[in-house]
């Protein structure tokens, strides 16, 4: 690869996810509702110093009111590499572990749902979020691992077509549930 192709990989990928949430929640292609955060969350670093919790955390942000509600609650973070060894994963190793580790960080201090989307060349789109209660029945059907890490980091896995899949609107009543019992 040459030196560079790395973020623009990386860029793409973020740019077919934030089409592909657009067309989940709206039905259309256009306009997009969500985009690459600009710097990658890093304005979302900056107001989190002064005590600011932002919605332009992660590498998705909401660019539609549409959006508001998803990013409001869930963490969105996107990897695409060649190799990202899933399996080392389940051993809690390896980069995409400790990929893992910062995005549960970063959504913690922003007080979301970490969810990470992950594409390695050649397979499909999986999906990683953190076990939340009031949000599991709407993909647990579709579960393709649980990972235990401790009693409180509970890591669900499963493809991102599957994600797809859930009714955006049952979503958005789980996710306001559980933002009034925080």
């Amino acid at each position: 690869m040459k030196p560079g192709a790395g973020s623009q990989k990386g860029s793409s990928f973020e740019r077919v996810i934030s089409r592909a949430l657009t067309k989940w929640i709206t039905g259309k292609e256009k306009p997009e509702i969500f985009w690459r955060a600009a710097s990658s969350g890093a304005k979302a670093t900056v107001e989190m110093r002064s005590g600011i919790l932002s919605n332009m955390s992660g590498d998705i942000t909401a660019i539609g009111t549409e959006g508001s509600w998803f990013c409001s609650d869930i963490f969105v973070e996107c990897k695409s590499y060649r190799h990202i060894g899933i399996e080392s994963f389940l051993f809690q190793k390896g980069e995409l572990f400790c990929f893992w580790i910062k995005t549960c960080r970063q959504a913690s201090d922003q007080k979301k749902i970490p969810l990470m989307i992950i594409k390695e060349n050649r397979k499909k789109i999986f999906v990683m979020i953190n076990r939340e209660t009031d949000i599991e029945e709407l993909y647990a059907q579709n579960l393709l691992s649980r990972v235990k890490f401790s009693k409180d980091t509970i890591c669900d896995v499963f493809y991102f077509e599957d994600f797809l899949s859930i009714d955006p609107e049952s979503l958005k009543f789980a996710l306001a549930k559980r933002r009034s019992s925080l």
